[in-house]
């Protein structure tokens, strides 16, 4: 606890869950209570992911799995194992970012752009497709890539396409 958020381990024992509320964000003290309750009922908790307010007020992600202590047919405890996924998620949230300022640069295109299965069937096909040749993407997504492609072009496009294909 002292590695990970910056308190000593003797800033916790002996005190109430309640009184941890401040090492939580809001959604997360929430979640640890429910899951608390939940194991001094001696159920375990699946791998939950928990945001805390590390000593310095940075934001740390964790998983925790936790069981309840049984002793003699009760509950005499808990247990959790807390695993550090901050980098993790900051990684996801930064690919997320990406992904969406990607997908806005793709969807408002004026160019059209599809993506093909290895099969060369339409699996996705931005809304440009609409502007420029007035089918729906929802239209042409299933459809074959290259049945609208001009004959004469058509060959040089599949012998392209299966080119990239079988390429590793």
């Amino acid at each position: 606890i002292e590695k990970l958020l910056g308190y000593k381990a003797e800033d916790f024992i002996g005190s109430h869950a309640y009184d941890l509320k401040h090492i939580f964000t809001p959604e997360s003290f929430e979640r640890a209570i429910i899951n608390v309750n939940m194991m001094l009922k001696g159920k375990k908790i699946p791998a939950t992911i928990y945001t805390f307010v590390a000593k310095d007020g940075t934001l740390k992600h964790t998983e925790i799995h936790g069981s309840p202590l049984i002793r003699y047919g009760k509950v005499a405890g808990t247990i959790s194992v807390i695993r550090d996924i901050t980098e993790r998620k900051l990684m996801e949230e930064k690919l997320l970012r990406k992904e969406q300022r990607f997908r806005a640069f793709i969807e408002h295109s004026s160019d059209i752009i599809v993506i093909l299965n290895l099969e060369g069937t339409i699996t996705y096909i931005n809304p440009a497709v609409e502007r420029v040749l007035g089918f729906k993407p929802e239209e042409r997504i299933g459809a074959k890539g290259f049945e609208l492609i001009h004959p004469d072009d058509r060959k040089f496009l599949t012998d392209s396409f299966n080119t990239l294909a079988t390429d590793t």
